[in-house]
């Protein structure tokens, strides 16, 4: 047992000394950054293409600070785990299935984006279209923070393709998402 203890002990050290030095190194490549941009700042009067690597540092290091206060926010105790994720079709039939089935789609790929692993754990798929219920285990840094916001009944309106009458349908799919726990 204190071998186990031990061990993931020094995982967390080691994740933490890895945020860490990821802070320290975003923190230095901004100052760097803004450094570039009085200089930029001064020369920008004189020089157009200095105006356009202005404009071009502006937009880079608003996007950084915009990165940075997420981060920020992501403070809560579970916020840095990995998360998993259980979506449910709901009222609607075929077209809650398949708004289920879109929701799944959205994660997976928001998930690519953001650089996170996604592996689907289970899923069961719908009679017609779509997908009953689908559990996803999101991993990489604040996979929960970052997700827990996605917890609820989502709705969806449209026009459904399911109907020949071509009247609009409302659709649920409930999300669910838990921290993953030792």
């Amino acid at each position: 047992p204190d071998f186990w203890a031990d061990q993931e002990k020094a995982q967390r050290t080691l994740q933490q000394r890895a945020r860490l030095e990821r802070s320290l190194s975003t923190a230095e490549q901004q100052a760097r950054l803004v450094d570039d941009i009085g200089v930029l700042f001064e020369f920008a009067a004189e020089d157009d293409s200095s105006a356009t690597e202005l404009r071009d540092s502006l937009a880079r290091l608003a996007h950084d600070v915009e990165e940075n206060e997420v981060a920020m926010l992501l403070g809560g105790e579970n916020d840095r785990r990995n998360a998993i994720v259980s979506i449910n079709a709901g009222a609607g039939g075929t077209d809650a299935q398949d708004w289920a089935q879109m929701l799944h789609r959205m994660y997976l790929r928001w998930a690519e984006r953001k650089g996170l692993g996604a592996s689907v754990l289970d899923e069961t798929a719908g009679e017609e279209a779509g997908i009953k219920n689908a559990t996803v285990q999101f991993s990489g840094e604040n996979a929960y923070g970052l997700l827990a916001g996605e917890t609820g009944v989502h709705r969806l309106v449209r026009i459904s393709p399911f109907d020949q009458a071509a009247r609009r349908h409302t659709s649920f799919a409930s999300v669910f998402v838990i921290p993953e726990v030792d």
